[in-house]
Order: C-alpha cells, then structure tokens, then sequence
C-alpha cells in the first residue's frame, strides 16, 4: 500500500489558480498512472487556503512535515509550484 500525500493551495493573490478539489482530483489521477500496480491511500493536507506561501507556519503544511518525519507517508504530491527566481 501506496501512502501519498496530497498537499493543494489555492493562492489568495491569484483569481485564475486551480480549486483545491481540482487539484485533489489531478494530484489522485496521477498518483494513479505512476503506481499503476499499488493500492493507494491518500492523505489531503488541504486546510491552509488563505494562508500566505510565504508562511511555513501553516496548519496542515506543518501537519504533513510531521507524518513525512514519522515515516507516515511514501510520497507528497503537489499540483504545481511555482518558483520565482531574482536573477542580478
């Protein structure tokens, strides 16, 4: 058995992001085509809409940071990060 970690966020400076329960819903399909063999166990970490990214210091990001530190979880799976980089 699979134990995958689904965390989505919905950006509260961004109208045209993803909804988190579409998110969900894509993080599941594609869990599914790279263990195609596995069963699955999901865990939705998604309690953190209107939390800033900027801050680690949110609920259930620090909820999944402790099932990855208790060896709770195989994978995490996010939709999508966004990165950006200060070039000089």
């Amino acid at each position: 058995m699979k134990r995958i970690g689904i965390y989505p966020r919905k950006s509260v400076f961004r109208d045209n992001s993803e909804s988190v329960s579409v998110q969900v819903k894509l993080c599941k399909e594609y869990s599914r085509i790279i263990f195609p063999s596995e069963d699955i166990e999901f865990s939705v970490y998604d309690k953190d809409e209107g939390f800033s990214g900027k801050n680690t210091n949110r609920p259930s990001y620090q909820e999944m940071i402790c099932d990855v530190r208790n060896n709770l979880l195989d994978a995490v799976i996010v939709y999508k990060l966004y990165i950006r980089a200060c070039l000089r």
